[in-house]
């Protein structure tokens, strides 16, 4: 995925960030893949605790 404008995409990351973390309901693909990992989760208690933005320079190759 390309970011159009990365300023932006910087800015939007860093208000998501003071937001978390964020109670987020797992599919079922993801609950199968974490199980074949040998993970175990509670589809019921998940969160979203941290994002991340790639630096500038892995966009402009």
């Amino acid at each position: 995925m390309t970011i159009d404008n990365y300023d932006v995409a910087v800015s939007l990351t860093e208000k998501l960030q003071t937001s978390l973390p964020i109670k987020v309901r797992a599919g079922k693909e993801f609950l199968k893949t974490l199980k074949q990992r040998g993970d175990v989760a509670n589809p019921d208690h998940l969160y979203l605790a941290s994002t991340f933005h790639t630096p500038r320079n892995k966009f402009l190759g």
